[in-house]
């Protein structure tokens, strides 16, 4: 998956005509007064970074977009947890359940660092769409771009702000992709507030186990790319 910047932006000169010095220059900043660097690349570009430092020295690192971040990482699970899948049903079905139990410690764990992974990649996304002037009103409440990042739930900026935002609705225009991605929501809600649904003595978890085995880790992989590359043309490049 091709990376993204946050801000990138192309220049017609070189660099190296007004910092001789290149990277020597970073440790002569003071990044509490100037928090937002700048990277020069050899191609032509300025790229936005972030300044942490490390040791008592500051280092510069490039600031990548955390929708592509959060994408790749649901990605390159994909395949695995598609193969642990199909391992667990093939061995649960011939009654081989040490085995079975094996393989489900690995399944589970990675696919809900997948499903994890893929909504706060949508998350993300929403929330960097916003734009710094744009404010909306529900329920008689006005709302500006922070309160509706912090308060406004991911139905409501999906359904309501994003489309307002953009004039066009995913959730109109592709209605079965949109019931995939609430199926993502569900299914990490769900794991982030793992819940005891026992009754009695022993507990049990065996919902949150079942929907992890019908889940199409393809299909809502898809219906994210899907998302995003419907607001912003091409954005996700594989």
């Amino acid at each position: 998956m091709k990376n993204k910047f946050i801000n990138e932006i192309e220049i017609d000169w070189d660099f190296r005509d007004l910092d001789p010095e290149g990277k020597g220059a970073v440790k002569k900043i003071d990044y509490n007064t100037h928090p937002k660097p700048w990277i020069f690349t050899e191609d032509k570009k300025i790229i936005q970074a972030f300044a942490h430092i490390h040791n008592g020295e500051p280092i510069v690192i490039p600031e990548l977009d955390p929708t592509i971040l959060y994408l790749t990482s649901a990605k390159n699970l994909l395949s695995e947890i598609i193969d642990l899948k199909e391992q667990l049903l093939e061995l649960a079905g011939v009654k081989n359940y040490i085995q079975t139990a094996d393989v489900f410690i690995k399944f589970f764990p990675r696919q809900s660092i997948f499903i994890t992974s893929l909504f706060t990649a949508l998350e993300a996304f929403n929330n960097g769409q916003i734009p710094d002037e744009y404010t909306c009103r529900i329920k008689r409440k006005l709302y500006d771009k922070e309160k509706i990042q912090r308060y406004i739930k991911f139905n409501d900026k999906t359904e309501l702000i994003i489309p307002d935002i953009f004039k066009r609705s995913f959730v109109t225009d592709k209605k079965e992709e949109y019931e995939s991605i609430k199926g993502i929501k569900k299914m990490r809600d769900d794991i982030i507030h793992t819940k005891n649904r026992g009754k009695g003595y022993a507990p049990s978890y065996s919902e949150i186990y079942k929907d992890s085995l019908s889940v199409d880790f393809e299909k809502v992989y898809r219906a994210t790319v899907d998302y995003i590359n419907y607001y912003k043309p091409n954005w996700i490049e594989e």
